[in-house]
């Protein structure tokens, strides 16, 4: 199964646990974390209150074919 995650930044230890069930997309709205050398596949997207946020998610959960969402950001 496929996994995005949102707002990954430092969630390091969470990612590399999820990793032996899941394949894992993470997202950040920078490219200054060190969690996007750890998941399978890495996308930079709008901040979350930015209008193309949820499109832009949507698009990349259609491309990987991801299964499951899970938002990482309180205000998400």
């Amino acid at each position: 199964m496929n996994m995005l995650l949102t707002a990954v930044g430092k969630r390091i230890q969470l990612i590399t646990y999820l990793k032996k069930e899941f394949k894992i997309v993470g997202v950040d709205c920078s490219d200054l974390n060190p969690a996007r050398y750890f998941v399978d596949q890495f996308y930079r997207v709008p901040a979350y209150n930015d209008e193309n946020y949820i499109s832009t998610l949507l698009t990349i959960c259609k491309k990987e074919a991801v299964d499951i969402l899970i938002p990482l950001f309180e205000k998400e």
